[in-house]
């Protein structure tokens, strides 16, 4: 279940949406998407009975989990306009997530997020020109260091960001970039070691070296 607030007060809507964003298969079987939008409707009747929407004039929403609420509030009050806005980083969601997205916010008035980067590359132009970019000052909630995630997430995250092959071992150094630590010392052993690497053998592992640098001439040294 997942909890949306206003006023003070939390409702539910149940849907295994969040669960799935980085598997594999349907973001939601037909039979789920049917119970996810049975409860939208019952969320929806639980807001309508602390008072009236017909007097609002803006609804506000975020996360992926509550776009099922928009084309709700929109089939009983047509005047209201919907800002969805993003707190979560979309770039590189798989292709069920941006068709589950794409058909919810096709009917929002506009679109909040903090980073043009976040959003995936929606194929109907209408949604991109509903998107408004607001960049913050301070924390940006969608940064890894500042969002809930699940630990593969980040690794492929990591992986994608730095080219490293989810498919070859590493082999794995980290330390600050000083002499005493001699990361040529390593580099020169990889390179030997993978000139008489057995082609019958496994993939070559790759060497991957993370160390805190503080001067743009020492990344140099090493990319050269």
């Amino acid at each position: 279940p997942e909890d949306i607030t206003y006023k003070d007060k939390s409702v539910q809507i149940t849907t295994p949406i969040k669960s799935r964003l980085d598997e594999n298969g349907d973001l939601l079987t037909e039979e789920e998407k049917k119970e996810y939008e049975s409860s939208v409707s019952k969320c929806l009747e639980k807001i309508e009975k602390d008072g009236s929407l017909k007097k609002v004039s803006y609804v506000f929403l975020d996360d992926i989990y509550s776009l099922g609420l928009i084309p709700a509030i929109k089939g009983k009050y047509k005047h209201i306009k919907i800002i969805w806005v993003n707190h979560r980083d979309f770039s590189q969601s798989a292709k069920k997530v941006k068709k589950f997205m794409e058909g919810y916010l096709r009917l929002t008035d506009a679109i909040i997020g903090w980073s043009e980067k976040d959003f995936p590359e929606f194929s109907d132009k209408s949604i991109q020109s509903k998107m408004y970019i607001m960049p913050i000052a301070g924390l940006n909630p969608v940064d890894f260091k500042n969002i809930d995630i699940s630990r593969d997430v980040y690794i492929n995250y990591m992986r994608d960001k730095h080219g490293v092959d989810k498919d070859r071992k590493i082999i794995f150094q980290m330390g600050r970039f000083e002499k005493i630590k001699d990361y040529f010392l390593t580099i020169r052993a990889y390179v030997r070691m993978s000139k008489k690497w057995p082609k019958e053998a496994k993939p070559l592992p790759q060497l991957v070296l993370a160390c805190p640098v503080e001067k743009e001439e020492d990344l140099s040294e090493l990319r050269n």
